[in-house]
């Protein structure tokens, strides 16, 4: 009889600490959509007053992407629309060049800036191909900058000119690469 209750005592107890596991679960998601449903309604807001159908394109595939694939939260997503926003499409050219050729590097925690530098000849290079002039390429990197979207790296003239620039992409312009769907397209 013993054996039994213990039995019974124990069940219940892995029982409760499962269910305390699910409320937590619940919880969480719970405030998730209360975050997902502040992100669709600043996009719709946005849309509404958007004259530019890119910016609206952009804006639905990126709470497209976040509901399929999660690469970020919610809250960051909401960040990222109102950001989103203020870009321009040369901005978003740039970003899509630093994320051809960095997105590696900034996905990997061991890299540091040695690695942007020995690849910032292939963005200029890229950014060239996508018509851009070295003034351009550095200013639209430089309102990158301002979102957080890109990293100003210090010179190094090993690898660049003393009236060259570097630029490294951040995680949070990886982020939004991904959520714009760069990655598909990327080279």
């Amino acid at each position: 009889m013993r054996l039994l209750f213990d039995s019974i005592k124990l069940r219940m107890e892995d029982l409760a600490a499962e269910s305390v596991k699910q409320f937590a679960q619940l919880h969480r998601k719970l405030e998730s959509s209360e975050d997902r449903d502040r992100a669709i309604a600043r996009a719709m807001l946005e849309t509404a007053i958007s004259p530019d159908s890119q910016t609206v394109a952009n804006l639905g595939t990126v709470i497209a992407t976040q509901t399929v694939t999660e690469p970020t939260t919610w809250v960051e997503v909401n960040s990222l629309i109102a950001d989103l926003t203020r870009l321009g499409a040369n901005d978003l050219r740039a970003l899509k060049v630093l994320y051809s050729r960095q997105a590696a590097i900034v996905s990997d925690p061991r890299a540091g800036t040695h690695e942007f530098h020995v690849v910032f000849k292939d963005v200029t290079s890229a950014a060239a191909a996508e018509g851009f002039s070295p003034e351009q390429f550095y200013a639209h990197c430089g309102r990158l900058f301002g979102f957080g979207l890109a990293i100003h790296i210090n010179q190094n003239s090993s690898f660049e000119g003393p009236d060259e620039l570097c630029f490294g992409m951040s995680t949070r312009g990886l982020t939004l690469g991904k959520l714009l769907g760069f990655e598909e397209s990327s080279d």
